[in-house]
């Protein structure tokens, strides 16, 4: 099993990279970090958005008394429902995936996701303590060569060094080829 997590506006694409985990506890402990991150950089982006001074604050129609400027609805919120929705019923409860959703300082949407994926490599190659596995999505046979779309992971010990399902091959490529390009990638990168 691999766990992929990330965030977007509900309804759109990823506004954050996907990050893939071999382990659903790492995964979980990072959604909750990028969602406490998210959450308090758009408070402190609507708290510069509000006015600070009372004449400003009464020209935008809120309202001013001798304790302060009273901002209704607008007070930033978002971190305060993130940790209760960590509190209640966070990505750490539960075996598969998880998702919520929070609104925003601006009133959008945004959703945050752990994902399970099975993943069933069909092949396995070793290199200097690297191991690569990679699986045909549709299915394959070891030993031929197909075009298209493959899930990989490589790990050296227990840590691994990337996941993913968005290999694609243009050209026909059999499993050890995929691993080997996957491999080589990873090398160039580090």
């Amino acid at each position: 099993m691999l766990y992929s997590i990330g965030h977007n506006i509900a309804g759109c694409m990823p506004e954050s990279d996907v990050e893939w985990y071999a382990d659903r506890e790492d995964a979980a402990a990072r959604l909750a970090d990028v969602m406490r991150e998210y959450a308090n950089t758009d408070d402190e982006a609507t708290w510069e958005a509000l006015p600070g001074d009372a004449e400003t604050a009464r020209a935008h129609g809120y309202a001013v008394t001798d304790e302060g400027i009273d901002y209704g609805d607008d007070w930033p919120s978002m971190l305060a429902t993130v940790k209760s929705v960590l509190t209640d019923d966070g990505p750490d409860a539960g075996s598969g995936s998880w998702s919520t959703c929070v609104e925003d300082g601006s009133g959008r949407t945004i959703a945050f996701w752990l994902a399970a994926h099975d993943f069933n490599p069909e092949y396995m190659m070793v290199t200097d303590g690297v191991r690569v596995e990679v699986e045909k999505i549709g299915g394959g046979t070891v030993g031929k060569a197909y075009e298209g779309t493959w899930r990989y992971c490589a790990h050296e010990d227990s840590v691994l060094l990337g996941c993913g399902d968005d290999f694609y091959s243009g050209t026909p490529m059999t499993h050890r080829q995929v691993a080997r390009v996957v491999l080589d990638f990873l090398e160039s990168t580090n």
